[in-house]
């Protein structure tokens, strides 16, 4: 039976955030075993439907765990163990999209456990559509104006999440919300990217897992257990970093490049590389590069090495 709403809200930002927090989505803490399945159109910059696709989930516990995606770029069932984590289909980590699919709906705070370093929570009221929210948002206290802050917007008088935006352009609306599990779940997201469609979420079915069967987690004959090094986006990385890249460079050149980084299981880099760029600009980004850290990269627990590629630019 679902819980109850809270009589009342807090006034306090960081209060108010934990309880949002501690409301949306689903629980992922293995007090609850469910099934879902989700259906997503991806959409490019010019607005099209350039991909489409489904997810699916079978959560017994953090560590047991079935992961299904099915699209036309991406195809892999992820199987979690006692022993690790087995893949069949696709060697790679889900990318930006498919990552993102699953947490708009079973995390849809996710991003809250990174805001920035310098900021502070304060509460404000945000118009979405026509409609007067009550938000919590994070303002940096080194910059003036509040656009591009993360918000997490609610209402009317319960902690059910209606809005966010992320770090920038990305606005992310949440609707037909019902209670699952006490807690409150949305059956149509969507997601734009500086006001164009980017991400169309739909909820297909959800449901309680009656009985646990270790049959149904178990890997398949064709999964390969992943190792302890993985590859990612620079995008994945950004909620993660600690100590930002600064590129000191005193010369003329200007331009864009790229470098190749392998970051150990503790959040330092082990190496850096140019791939792109002036080499004047590639050596002092590199330089730069090498003194990042993020929080380590945790599969199951388990902090991984990983390997990406980071943009920059000199202007």
């Amino acid at each position: 039976m679902a819980s109850p709403a809270p009589a009342e809200l807090p006034n306090d930002p960081k209060s108010l955030l934990d309880l949002l927090v501690q409301n949306n989505g689903l629980d992922t803490t293995g007090a609850q075993a469910w099934h879902l399945k989700l259906a997503y159109d991806h959409f490019d910059s010019d607005g099209d439907n350039d991909s489409s696709g489904t997810y699916e989930e079978f959560f017994a516990s953090p560590k047991k765990y079935k992961r299904v995606y099915s699209s036309d770029n991406f195809t892999q069932t992820a199987f979690a163990t006692e022993r690790g984590l087995y893949l069949s289909g696709s060697q790679k980590w889900p990318g930006l999209t498919e990552t993102q699919v699953r947490d708009e709906v079973i995390a849809p705070l996710h991003r809250s456990s990174a805001l920035p370093s310098k900021s502070k929570l304060e509460k404000l009221e945000w118009s979405v559509g026509g409609t007067k929210l009550s938000c919590v948002v994070a303002r940096r206290t080194d910059a003036i104006l509040p656009y591009g802050f993360p918000k997490y917007c609610f209402g009317p008088d319960i902690p059910a999440v209606h809005y966010t935006q992320g770090h920038g352009a990305d606005e992310t609306t949440y609707n037909k919300i019902s209670r699952f599990g006490g807690r409150y779940v949305a059956a149509d997201v969507k997601i734009t990217h500086a006001g164009k469609p980017y991400l169309n979420i739909t909820l297909v079915a959800l449901e309680e897992i009656p009985a646990i069967k270790d049959a149904d987690f178990s890997p398949t004959a064709d999964a390969f257990a992943l190792g302890d090094s993985i590859e990612l986006p620079s995008a994945e990385l950004v909620d993660y970093i600690v100590k930002e890249p600064n590129i000191e460079y005193h010369g003329s050149a200007r331009g864009n490049g790229r470098v190749e980084l392998i970051i150990g299981k503790d959040g330092h880099v082990l190496s850096a590389a140019g791939l792109e760029g002036p080499p004047e600009l590639q050596k002092a980004a590199v330089a730069a590069f090498r003194k990042i850290e993020i929080r380590p990269f945790l599969v199951l627990g388990q902090p991984v090495e990983v390997k990406t590629t980071w943009s920059f630019e000199v202007h």
